[in-house]
């Protein structure tokens, strides 16, 4: 009896930690640069894209992707909001769609704190 009792907890406690490093915040961006980027693309439904070269703007899209809070969860996503492709340097390309609370990070996907869509159209209309 002693014996089930440990392995039961033992289980228990895998599934814990199992669940503390899925659900964890992530921090996609924090290790990107903009130097390290040669452009970012983002595209809105039914509207032109907006291509960000210059390090400042660059430096603004960043910063508003480092303030997404993010964890992971699992796949239920429906229709994008809008795109943001961005284009590395070293030839490299990673895809974000954004649907409401939703990010999906190329295939990874993400529950957001709010809806970011509506700060990235705002940022494109400001620069």
């Amino acid at each position: 009896m002693k014996k089930k009792i440990v392995i039961i907890m033992l289980c228990i406690i895998v599934v814990l930690i199992f669940l503390f490093i899925w659900l964890r915040g992530a921090h996609p961006f924090d290790d990107i640069n903009s130097n390290d980027i040669e452009k970012i693309i983002i595209y809105h439904p039914g509207d032109t894209e907006n291509v960000f070269s210059r390090p400042e703007d660059k430096d603004k899209v960043l910063s508003l992707l480092r303030e997404i809070h993010l964890i992971r969860t699992l796949p239920n996503v429906g229709d994008g909001g809008l795109n943001i492709d961005l284009y590395f340097t070293d030839g490299e390309r990673s895809r974000l769609t954004l649907s409401s609370d939703i990010i999906v990070i190329d295939g990874k996907v993400y529950h957001c704190d709010r809806d970011y869509c509506d700060d990235f159209r705002k940022l494109c209309e400001g620069l």
